[in-house]
């Protein structure tokens, strides 16, 4: 008899950066916390440029 194991999926730690990405190519937010900085950088990027986030 075998016995098979799996890997825990590895998290994904959204940034400033991935947010501001977001934004920019249209995609709405994946994160709405407020104090997040993946949110902090799509709200930046959507005031700077004028887009509608939501």
């Amino acid at each position: 008899m075998t016995t098979l194991t799996q890997e825990k999926p590895k998290t994904c730690t959204l940034t400033y950066f991935d947010g501001e990405f977001d934004a920019l190519i249209g995609l709405s937010p994946q994160v709405t916390e407020l104090d997040s900085p993946y949110y902090q950088g799509y709200l930046a990027a959507s005031l700077e440029h004028d887009l509608v986030p939501f």
